[in-house]
């Protein structure tokens, strides 16, 4: 017997995929302590079980440069408060409060000391807005700047919120709205990569800026949209809070949850794959910010389709069963929390399509399968 495409020793990791390549990770795994690791790979966050009722989340995410930021179109203290957004959001994403962080630095030696205090200044200004102590890390020498974090948090409800869970019938909802972070970074890539001519130059012009500094390059008929767009990119908050709220809601909590990080098409998969469902969306229905609208039809692009693949967004999605949703959303707006969109509804498996298959309506009653519009490491 052949071996699988996934399976082959000389394979290129562009082949596989990030998902192919994830999975050929954890293949070499398992959960041995099951009664210590309720959750493992594969969610949001692992959750472990540390006696009297304590249960924490765990999560890691890493920024790095060239991938997930640019010295031309960034600034230390924007790459440090996302950093800390990226982790919290999937500790958020199960349902979590935030406990604290450790935070792994690589860096050239010659990077100016003031790019890593203003990067430290991010990561501080996001622990006192989003919650959780700094609590160690390590620092090495590195030819590009990378920075990881790992994040620890407790439930606050009965129980995680997972992406596997969702129900034939249940409503797909998503708080806030969607659009401005892919609108930032499009405006970013067009308007601001001045590229200096040396690293060196380059990086002291990186350590000297300030996310203000951005503002003054997009066009003026678009520039208040556009610089809300820019700092939903550059600086995005996930929903804390929401998340906690969602979470302690017992009965009525989301059967199924996770946070927009690599768009709403992809996540929306990831949730139906999970739960071994289909999934139906109508376009119409998906929450776009104004700004990014404004910004969308200054660059003449399909806000909609925007909203679909905006990634790093860090809104919640979540599954609920129609019984439960009116006093979902009663709990949830009596506690001033986001507004919260019911976007689709969870088909079930449909005859001759494969679970995890999302149908996108469109405006017009034309049915598609949605297919993957965010980002892809590989």
């Amino acid at each position: 017997m052949k071996p699988k495409p996934s399976a082959r020793k000389n394979d290129l990791v562009s082949r596989i995929g990030e998902f192919g390549l994830i999975e050929r990770i954890l293949s070499k795994f398992a959960i041995r302590d099951k009664r210590s690791v309720l959750v493992g790979p594969g969610d949001d966050a692992a959750v472990i079980a540390c006696g009297e009722g304590l249960r924490l989340v765990l999560t890691t995410d890493m920024l790095v440069e060239g991938t997930h930021f640019r010295l031309e179109w960034s600034c230390p203290e924007a790459v440090g408060f996302k950093a800390v957004t990226a982790n919290m959001s999937d500790v958020a994403a199960m349902g979590g409060a935030p406990v604290g962080i450790v935070v792994s630095l690589g860096i050239p030696a010659s990077i100016p000391t003031r790019a890593v205090d203003m990067l430290y200044r991010g990561i501080s200004g996001a622990l006192s807005k989003l919650g959780g102590e700094m609590l160690g890390g390590d620092t090495v020498r590195s030819e590009r700047i990378t920075v990881s974090v790992a994040a620890i948090g407790t439930l606050a409800g009965e129980r995680p919120l997972l992406r596997r869970g969702a129900r034939a019938g249940d409503e797909v909802c998503v708080t806030g709205s969607l659009g401005r972070a892919e609108m930032g970074l499009l405006l970013l890539e067009r308007f601001a990569g001045r590229k200096d001519k040396s690293r060196g130059s380059a990086m002291r012009a990186w350590a000297a800026r300030r996310i203000t500094d951005l503002k003054g390059r997009i066009p003026s008929s678009v520039r208040g949209d556009g610089y809300a767009c820019l700092r939903k990119h550059l600086i995005p908050e996930p929903r804390m809070r929401d998340a906690v709220l969602l979470a302690r809601q017992g009965k009525n909590a989301p059967s199924a949850m996770m946070d927009v990080s690599d768009g709403l098409s992809s996540d929306l998969r990831q949730i139906a794959v999970a739960s071994a469902v289909g999934m139906r969306v109508y376009e119409d229905r998906i929450p776009i910010h104004p700004s990014a609208a404004g910004v969308a039809g200054y660059l003449g692009v399909s806000a909609a389709r925007a909203a679909l693949s905006s990634g790093e967004e860090y809104e919640l999605l979540f599954t609920v069963a129609p019984s439960r949703l009116r006093d979902l959303m009663r709990a949830m707006s009596r506690a001033d929390a986001a507004p919260l969109t019911v976007i689709g509804e969870v088909t079930g498996s449909v005859a001759g399509l494969r679970p995890g298959t999302v149908s996108l309506v469109s405006a017009g009653g034309r049915r598609s399968e949605l297919t993957h519009r965010g980002f892809r490491h590989f």
